[in-house]
Formats: C-alpha cells, structure tokens, sequence
C-alpha cells in the first residue's frame, strides 16, 4: 500500500447537527497524521437541512473536500431506539453508504460513526495494523456505553451462536470475529453488504465479511470518545483522557 494512501472518511447521518463540528475537529487532523489524500462523505436525509448546513460550515471551516449522498428518509428524534425495523433502516442506509465508496474507489474506507470524536493517533495506528498483519478491516476503540469499559467495538462470537458475541477492554491489537463504530476497511472489505442481524447491523457487516474468507483485526491502543448526548460534546471522559 502507497505511504501516502487515499482514505474516504464518513457515515450515514440523521438528526446529528450537534456533533458534527467536532467530528471534523478531531477527524482531520487525525488523517493528516496517516495521509494528506483524504476526504469525507456522508449519507443525509435531504430534508435534514440542520446537518448538511452543519457538515458545509465545517468543511469549509476545515477546508476539506466533502460529498453528501441524500436519501428521502423521514426527519425523526435524534433518538437510539435499538430494535428489528431500526436495524434494517441502518442496513439500507450503510449499503448507500459503501455503494458510494465504491464509485469513489479509495485505498481505505473509514466508516466512523457520527458521535465520535476519534483519537489523533488512531486513523495511522490502524493502516499501520492492517499492513503488519494483513487484515482485511480493522476496528479503533471506543465504548459503546456512557460510562464504563463493559462494551468496547469489537467481540468473539459465541460458539454455537450467529451474533452473540463476547468482548472485554483490552489495549491490545489482535484478530476478532466483529467489529463496530469505528471500521477501517480496504476495497475488499468495502464490497461486503451490511446485512441484518438482531444484534446489530454492523454484526450483520462482520459475520458476512468472515464468510467471504475475510479477516477483522481490532486495535485497542487508541480510545477516540463516543459522545452520545449534546451536553457531552465537550465533557472530558477519563476513559479516553479528553
């Protein structure tokens, strides 16, 4: 892989109009660390007029290159309701999401959710581990909790089991069956499909990506912030010291 590799950065986005100037804060200088030929995308609900405003503000604020894919969802609470129809909303939305990686074509595709703001060393330190271990995708860390370090963004399947999986914080880099949130991917992982799954969308993603001979690392030496509620955005969680 080039040492100047091209990384698309971005996810689908609902309702998100509050996270999205540190998502850039954090983001961009996080991938001039690995890079300097990257850019960012976004799947929007086209009536979500708060967001894109948002996501245009920042890209010239940052002075970034930036694409938006609009779908017609609904306008809805920016709400986490975890259920079955939720989960195929996510699926649909994810698979536009990779469908436009696949017309951009990058050298890796980082589909990092839109409440996180990442950690400035984990963009490079995952590339770094996909080229030394010959992964196919990679997870960074975060939790996937408010507070607590029960529930990072990877785990093991269960034996016997089609999605429940188990996991414990580890500052490790190391082969895993899942990975969530924060996904760095090449072109081969880029072109699997999310599928559903009752646990989760992006498990759905990582069984289907195992049964195409794919393999999933995650690295756990960098914690980037999960900030799940507006009032959040700036509050310093000890778990990943900002």
């Amino acid at each position: 892989m080039s040492q100047n590799p091209r990384i698309l950065i971005g996810c689908p986005i609902r309702s998100r109009e509050w996270a999205v100037e540190a998502y850039f804060k954090y983001a961009v200088p996080a991938a001039q660390r690995a890079t300097d030929n990257f850019e960012f995308t976004f799947v929007v609900p086209e009536g979500d007029t708060a967001t894109i405003e948002e996501i245009e503000k920042a890209t010239l604020h940052h002075e970034v290159k930036t694409s938006l894919v609009y779908t017609n969802e609904p306008s809805r609470e920016d709400k986490r309701t975890w259920n079955t129809d939720r989960y195929q909303e996510l699926v649909t939305v994810r698979n536009r999401f990779l469908t436009q990686a696949r017309e951009l074509e990058p050298d890796y595709l980082l589909s990092l959710d839109s409440d996180i703001q990442i950690h400035p060393e984990q963009i490079k330190g995952m590339i770094e581990s996909i080229s030394e271990n010959g992964w196919d995708a990679i997870g960074g860390k975060t939790f996937l909790s408010m507070t607590g370090k029960q529930h990072p963004t990877y785990g093991q399947i269960k034996k016997g089991h089609t999605g429940a999986f188990r996991r414990s914080d580890s500052e490790g880099v190391f082969k895993v069956d899942i990975i969530m949130a924060i996904k760095m991917m090449t072109s081969a992982a880029y072109n699997i499909d999310y599928v559903a799954n009752r646990y989760g969308e992006d498990i759905g993603w990582s069984i289907a990506a195992r049964e195409q001979g794919l393999t999933l690392g995650w690295d756990g030496r960098f914690t980037s912030k999960h900030v799940m509620k507006p009032k959040d955005v700036d509050v310093f969680d000890l778990r990943c010291g900002w």
